[in-house]
């Protein structure tokens, strides 16, 4: 569904400072098996790495398809991925919805109203028949004044990452460069094993 991979969109972050810790409270969910031994063996006693975060959810970017230009789709995926609150206001404002002023979530029968209900809904982390059940007879205005909230809301501190990093390239630079030294030594390292491996050495 378009809203959901448009909410899921904006958590797209490629790169983070991950702290890990070295093993899950009593109680919690076990999140140690999703992060690679590497990563915990170096956050163990609190200390801090950085690291490649690649989450399931993903950006929808389909759109950049319709362009043929690079320049173009290249566009496509900077302004989907940096819009800002009052620009997402802007577009939920917007947002079709139909002329039954009570709201309720009806897939089937009013996609429209229930994309904007899921999509505050998965912000809110609650189940959208709740949701739209609390809207009620507010209409479509309190149904967008509501997804903007929980929008926006949820979005903040994504948005303000993004920022920090905006506004210095050469940390993002810097990153991908140790990054790339890594790789390039844990490459060596491997190649060095598969030649002895196979008796590659003259």
């Amino acid at each position: 569904m378009n809203s959901r991979k448009w909410l899921l969109g904006a958590l797209a972050l490629a790169l983070a400072v991950l702290t890990v810790p070295s093993g899950p409270a009593t109680g919690a969910i076990d999140v140690t098996a999703k992060i690679a031994p590497r990563v915990l063996a170096e956050t163990a006693a609190g200390k801090t790495v950085e690291a490649m975060v690649v989450l399931q959810a993903q950006a929808d970017l389909g759109g950049a398809k319709a362009f043929t230009a690079r320049a173009s789709k290249g566009r496509f995926v900077v302004d989907a991925l940096r819009a800002t609150a009052d620009e997402t206001a802007r577009l939920i404002k917007g947002a079709k919805t139909d002329g039954l002023r009570h709201i309720s979530y009806d897939p089937e029968g009013r996609p429209e109203v229930s994309s904007l209900v899921l999509l505050a809904a998965l912000c809110l982390g609650r189940d959208p028949v709740t949701v739209a059940a609390e809207i009620g007879d507010g209409g479509a205005a309190l149904l967008k004044r509501t997804v903007t909230e929980a929008v926006n809301e949820r979005f903040a501190p994504v948005r303000a990452r993004r920022a920090e990093l905006a506004a210095d390239p050469g940390y993002a630079r810097q990153v991908l460069r140790d990054g790339c030294d890594r790789a390039r030594a844990i490459a060596a390292a491997t190649l060095e094993e598969v030649r002895d491996a196979m008796g590659m050495r003259y």
